[in-house]
């Protein structure tokens, strides 16, 4: 979505209300609440009146079926509640993992009914997935819960094409997912960072962040960083996160499989990263890898983006449009552990290469996935948009 020059004023004097709904308190980890931080912190409070609503889970895994009833029923009126007291004119619904999909057509419905428009923002990168696995009832479904949503955004050309086949495309919005490049551009000093998480002087260090688990890619990772040490053995490997929800204990399998391969004390698993420590972990860096199986906008690529890391990535959702091959980093295909090695031991052969690759990134960027520039305006855009829809 392209916002006109003279857009700017005309938005901020619209002050149009908004209620954004999604995982903003509690301990929810992830791309969506980074998003949400990055968006709340940035100008685009300037262009509208944003309220929050959020819809982190309130309950434990292993809860009584009636208490998550209960706590479904309460969140419901809660959404009610925050609908009416905002009189919000726009609702913003953020949907993550694929079966959350169904709670938040549920929030639709709701806020259509209250007769307030709704904005439903796909996250999750396995949506295809579930349409893909759904029968012919359930597909109607999904296309009658989408056709209920006055906007559906999603992040990027490859999803746009996922679920055109679902809905109409008029009903399709494109917005990519963007992060404040002021804190990528101001990262602790280096060596000191390299210090915080012991990566020994001299060592090359490839850096991963995300949930720990076969999708995320991470025993390619340890099967590629054999493979390199081979070529290169003062490579040093970080991912950092938790256990995948989606297999819990893999952190565990994990530290089996170092030690299987013989890279103990070559690869860390420093568990969750609050920000501080994170931004740490960007300025230690030689190279940001991504080895996913699947993916949407991954955050993380951005944020390497905008700390000017050169990226390996593999080839899923919208990362080739993120970075470009050859732009801003290097592409491979999934489950590929040879692929990665290659593609880690070409940038760790062309440091100059690397570096330059860093840098256009960090500009690929500021063109366009900076909230301070482009992404909120594209927001405020939308939101305009939509409250206008009949």
């Amino acid at each position: 979505m392209n916002v006109p020059q003279d857009s700017e004023n005309r938005l901020r004097m619209a002050k149009l209300r908004v209620l954004i709904v999604g995982p903003i308190s509690g301990d929810s980890p992830g791309g969506i609440r980074t998003l949400l931080n990055e968006l709340l912190a940035g100008p685009l409070v300037d262009y509208v009146d944003v309220s929050t609503f959020s819809s982190s889970k309130r309950t434990r895994p292993d809860r009584w079926l009636i208490t998550g009833v209960m706590s479904q029923l309460g969140m419901l009126w809660g959404l009610l509640v925050a609908v009416v007291r905002s009189r919000a004119q726009v609702v913003h619904i953020h949907h993550g993992a694929r079966y959350d999909f169904f709670r938040k057509s549920r929030d639709v419905l709701l806020v259509r009914m209250l007769g307030r428009k709704a904005i439903l923002h796909v996250h999750a990168d396995d949506f295809d997935k579930l349409w893909e696995k759904s029968g012919r009832l359930l597909r109607a479904c999904i296309r009658w819960a989408l056709r209920r949503c006055t906007q559906v955004v999603v992040m990027s050309e490859y999803w746009h094409g996922v679920l055109s086949g679902m809905t109409e495309p008029g009903r399709l919005a494109i917005v990519p997912n963007g992060v404040r490049g002021a804190a990528y551009r101001n990262l602790p000093p280096r060596e000191a960072s390299r210090a915080a998480f012991g990566v020994p002087e001299g060592r090359r260090l490839i850096v991963n962040l995300g949930a720990l688990g076969t999708f995320k890619g991470k025993f390619d990772m340890l099967d590629a960083a054999a493979i390199v040490r081979e070529k290169h053995p003062e490579a040093y490997w970080i991912a950092a996160g938790t256990d995948d929800s989606r297999e819990p204990g893999t952190r565990q399998r994990l530290l089996d499989r170092i030690g299987e391969l013989g890279l103990d004390g070559l690869v860390l698993l420093p568990g969750a990263v609050d920000v501080d420590k994170r931004h740490e972990l960007y300025a230690a860096a030689d190279i940001f890898l991504l080895p996913s199986h699947g993916e949407n906008f991954p955050m993380v690529v951005l944020e390497a983006m905008a700390a000017g890391l050169p990226i390996v990535a593999t080839r899923v959702g919208a990362v080739p449009e993120m970075i470009a091959d050859g732009e801003a980093g290097l592409l491979i295909e999934p489950k590929d552990p040879e692929a990665i090695a290659a593609a880690v031991c070409e940038l760790l052969d062309a440091p100059e290469r690397a570096a330059a690759l860093g840098r256009q990134a960090r500009r690929r960027f500021e063109k366009l996935y900076e909230v301070d520039g482009p992404i909120s305006k594209m927001w405020a855009e939308l939101y305009n948009a939509a409250a206008g829809a009949k």
